[in-house]
């Protein structure tokens, strides 16, 4: 039964969600760490994001790439951030440890591709938890150039300390926030779960006694409802593939 179960829904993704296959045409620059197609990030900020990118390869053989482009053709941006790594190698052959920083203007979006020898040092919900803290605040105002570098600096902090070592000592690390989402999202649960109870007890108590909770007794109960509505570098082969997050903006 389970293998026929599998079949169907193996059918049904071939069949009725045909793959369609991504080919990545543009090249890197010499710089290779910073690839500022879209020509939205200013030379002082490239500068700085390039020499970040260059000391943490020296350093842990990681790579994280940068790329911005006028359009990605309504492609997916995170599949189109992971073929884009794959075409340029990003990160080590073996270790897989490459990371793509994606930005389509014409689509405004923006993604985080990770290898998945990166998924240590972030993974899907940290991926999120990055473009939420420090991407979207600026491109919401149409600052990139600053937006960016606030995503890529806190990535390459993330693979610092996935390696042991020492991050900039001003860098809030992605599991400090995590906590303080899932704290947030915690309570949140609690509270629905509690307004729900409340809610069965409520519908309950009517139906044995309609005069109970401010009801009058005797007296009807209306409600009316209401609607709503950097020169020479280059990637280091790697097979690249895993995990990430995108979003809009």
């Amino acid at each position: 039964m389970k293998k026929v179960i599998a079949l169907t829904l193996f059918l049904i993704t071939v069949f009725v969600f045909p793959v369609t296959a991504l080919t990545v045409s543009v090249k890197p620059t010499d710089q290779f760490f910073v690839n500022d197609f879209a020509n939205v990030i200013d030379d002082g900020t490239e500068s700085n994001m390039l020499a970040a990118g260059v000391q943490l390869y020296q350093k842990t053989g990681a790579q994280v790439v940068v790329v911005t482009l006028d359009t990605i053709d309504g492609a997916d941006i995170q599949e189109y951030g992971v073929q884009l790594g794959r075409a340029w190698g990003v990160g080590d052959e073996e270790k897989d440890n490459g990371i793509v920083l994606i930005l389509a203007m014409e689509e405004r979006e923006v993604g985080i591709s990770v290898g998945y020898g990166s998924e240590g040092a972030v993974t899907d919900m940290q991926s999120g938890i990055i473009l939420d803290t420090y991407a979207l605040p600026y491109f919401q105002e149409d600052n990139f150039s600053e937006g960016l570098a606030a995503a890529y600096d806190a990535l390459i902090n993330e693979v610092y300390l996935e390696y042991g070592l020492e991050a900039d000592p001003n860098y809030i690390p992605v599991d400090e926030l995590e906590k303080d989402s899932m704290g947030s999202t915690f309570s949140l649960i609690v509270l629905l779960i509690f307004l729900c109870i409340i809610s069965t007890i409520m519908r309950r108590t009517r139906r044995i006694h309609p005069g109970f909770f401010f009801f009058p007794i005797g007296g009807g109960f209306h409600h009316r409802g209401g609607g709503g509505g950097f020169g020479g570098f280059r990637g280091g082969g790697g097979s690249f593939g895993g995990g990430g997050a995108s979003r809009g903006f």
